[in-house]
């Protein structure tokens, strides 16, 4: 990590309590993201950021950056790896080769868009996360937690009837899946622990250009977001709010 990310970690410390959770990389390795990284490079530069992170405060807890959930192009778009099932399964290789033991990342995180059709498709999605789910039990991960960071419908051409349908379904699907055998057996045997709508809000052109690269041309932040510009519910947004608010009250 860099001198002054770490000193701003030391300063303000107000602002990283105790079991702070850091999330090292987004899309690892994949090269649309500006992610070169081989596995290998990515294994390396975790434990160098969890080992400067810890010695701040050993507290803090570290999540494996965000692979692509989508076989659908171009999710399978990795360096040193055919898509991100393999890429993740080389950086795990690559730890237990330099440090003779299980990667040891609290949660492994994932985007889950559905880039097949028009973007809804809720039985996608859950094939997506059983399957992540499953990759990490058969690699005696099963007790890790999973944080799907994008779920949404930034691609796709679908009417706003179908955009509402998808987000109550799906965020209801992603609070609500368990499964006996590879559920986190410390969360209820829940598939995911944490997740978030893809996005907030809408931004302008050149903003949308700087953060998502040629990506802009296929992404459409307008029709996902749940603010408005000016700080105003979308329709999507007043859904959201039903449905999280929902979800609490069954987990409670």
């Amino acid at each position: 990590m860099k001198p002054a990310a770490l000193a701003e970690l030391s300063t303000r410390a107000e602002r990283y309590p105790d079991d702070t959770l850091f999330v090292i990389g987004n899309e690892i390795g994949h090269p649309p993201q500006n992610d070169r990284r081989t596995p290998e490079q990515y294994a390396r530069d975790f434990a160098a950021c969890r080992d400067a992170l810890s010695a701040v405060n050993r507290t803090f807890r570290f999540s494996v950056g965000a692979l692509i959930l989508s076989d659908a192009p171009p999710g399978t778009d990795y360096v040193g790896a055919t898509d991100g099932y393999d890429y993740l399964n080389r950086v795990l290789g690559a730890w237990q080769r330099d440090y003779g033991d299980l990667l040891p990342a609290d949660f492994f995180a994932a985007t889950s868009h559905v880039l097949e059709g028009d973007g809804t498709s809720v039985e996608v999605l859950g094939r997506q996360i059983v399957r992540f789910r499953r990759f990490l039990y058969d690699r005696g991960l099963s007790d890790r937690g999973v944080i799907i960071t994008e779920y949404g419908v930034a691609i796709g051409d679908s009417d706003s009837e179908a955009r509402e349908s998808f987000l109550v379904d799906a965020t209801h699907l992603l609070s609500t899946a368990r499964d006996s055998t590879i559920g986190c057996p410390a969360d209820g045997e829940l598939l995911v622990q944490r997740f978030a709508w893809f996005n907030a809000d809408s931004v302008g052109t050149f903003e949308k250009l700087s953060l998502l690269g040629l990506g802009a041309f296929f992404v459409n932040l307008s029709q996902t977001a749940l603010f408005t510009r000016a700080g105003e519910l979308t329709a999507l947004g007043a859904a959201y709010a039903r449905v999280a608010a929902d979800s609490r009250t069954h987990q409670d």
